[in-house]
Formats: structure tokens, sequence, C-alpha cells
């Protein structure tokens, strides 16, 4: 059998299906969702600083830009928010705003279309968990 290397390849494979993936393919997602979920907490830990620098200009920026907190390492794209819509994204620890399209189904859940960007929710799970112990604002 050819090894699996594409997630795509093991989900086409297992889809629909009843069985579970084997051992191998079961250990090859469990290893994205990690990799999906550290790179939002990685934005998301950015997007904290980011915030700060924005605080010491007040009233003179009422929108600031964040990173796209999706799970794509490379991505680059902006999402302009007010203080108090980042202050409640930041409400929940296992919330993250991404671009329309940059969600990723099998970790998350859309929780809320806000126009220019979406807010996800991390799954129960391993993926809720590392959001959570993670989150920079304490466990809420």
């Amino acid at each position: 059998m050819q090894e699996l290397t594409s997630m795509g390849v093991v989900r086409q494979l297992f889809e629909g299906s009843r069985r579970e993936p084997p051992p191998p393919a079961r250990s090859i997602i469990e290893q994205h969702k990690k990799r999906v979920v550290e790179n939002e907490i990685l934005f998301r830990d950015v997007n904290e600083r980011l915030k700060g620098v924005s605080e010491g200009f007040g009233d003179v920026l009422p929108e600031f830009e964040i990173i796209c907190e999706c799970g794509n390492a490379v991505c680059t794209q902006r999402i302009s928010l007010t203080l108090d819509e980042y202050e409640r994204l930041r409400a929940v620890g296992t919330h993250f705003a991404i671009r329309r399209g940059h969600e990723s189904l099998d970790v998350e859940t859309i929780v809320e279309d806000r126009g220019g960007y979406l807010v996800v929710q991390k799954d129960a799970g391993r993926a809720a968990e590392l959001a959570r112990e993670s989150d920079p604002r304490g466990a809420q």
C-alpha cells in the first residue's frame, strides 16, 4: 500500500465511511489538527501584541488590523476590527478570527460571521484544550 502523505487523500479514503482510519492515518490526522491549532495560537499571540501597540494610539486609531488567525502558517491576510470587537473575540479562549474560506472544519466550527471575517471556535477535544491552555489571558 502506498504511504499516505496528504490530508486530502486520507480524508477521501475514509469520508462517508463507517470505518475508522487505520492507526497511521489517525496519527497523520491528529498531527494535522495539532499543527492547525498551533498555528492559530501563534497568530493569536502576535495579534495580542498588535493590540497592545494599537492601544498606545487610543483615540487616534478607532480600528486596527490583526493577522488572520487561520491554521495556514504562511497566511498574512489582515482583518480590520475595533478594539471592542477584538475584546469580544478574546473573551472566549477557544475563539479565533479568520478570513472567510480559511476555516478548518475538521478542528473548528464557525460561530459568527462578522462581515469582513469569521469567528471560529475550536471543537471539543485536544484542539480546544490547546487553545484554552495557551490563552494569554488565562483560562476562560
